[in-house]
């Protein structure tokens, strides 16, 4: 079951809940869908839709490993007690959203995340429920304005991260297809053809223009 345990920001490894691409942790992304790869290292559905989008496997920045799609397994569904705490922990989080910059230290942030936790395991284990919505409740209500522009935040984040990985996907498809392009040349080269330059288009015939065409009447009258 889940444990009171505090995922406080002096102790905690990160990078166990985190993409291993883009290096987003899921703890401070509850939209966030963790998949874990055969190779047991996990990516966020944004990084593999991204990668697979134009290829057929995609190499882990980890081990090194080529990874097909059929490769990974979603962790999450593995466990119904851990699909029960993704549910109620994004309940909780998307209310409970500040950041670590909303905070004067980072003391401040841990209690904050503590506090999270407490009402995480609430839910899970059926404790005090009924306060805990009202908590939830009462927050959501003092604090609607900060939720909202974290939530603004967070998805201006996300919609950044998608446009960079896109962006890095371009840049490897190019440099891949002028790496290919100077093989070919180089293997003509060494077979002694000439390399193929793209056709010259033919310069379309002037037409000639009404007072050539005058000039030329008058003669021949």
């Amino acid at each position: 079951l889940h444990t009171r345990k505090s995922p406080r920001l002096d102790t905690m490894d990160g990078a166990d809940e985190s993409c291993v691409i883009c290096r987003i942790e899921a703890y401070l992304n509850p939209t966030m869908k963790l998949t874990m790869a055969t190779c047991g290292h996990k990516f966020c559905e944004t990084c593999i839709t991204v990668k697979t989008a134009s290829s057929a496997s995609i190499m882990c920045p980890v081990c090194k490993l080529q990874l097909p799609r059929s490769s990974f397994l979603s962790h999450a569904r593995e466990d119904s007690l851990l699909e029960k705490e993704t549910s109620y922990r994004r309940k909780v989080t998307r209310v409970f959203n500040k950041m670590r910059e909303d905070f004067p230290s980072l003391d401040a942030y841990n209690d904050y995340l503590e506090e999270v936790e407490d009402m995480i395991f609430n839910y899970i284990n059926n404790t005090d429920v009924e306060a805990t919505n009202e908590r939830l409740r009462r927050y959501a209500q003092e604090n609607a304005h900060q939720i909202e522009t974290n939530n603004a935040k967070r998805a201006q984040t996300q919609r950044e991260l998608a446009q960079r990985i896109v962006d890095e996907q371009r840049q490897q498809d190019a440099r891949r297809s002028f790496a290919l392009q100077q093989a070919l040349e180089e293997q003509d080269r060494k077979e002694g053809k000439a390399p193929q330059k793209p056709a010259k288009a033919q310069e379309p015939a002037q037409t000639p223009s009404s007072s050539s065409i005058h000039s030329f009447s008058n003669t021949i009258n």
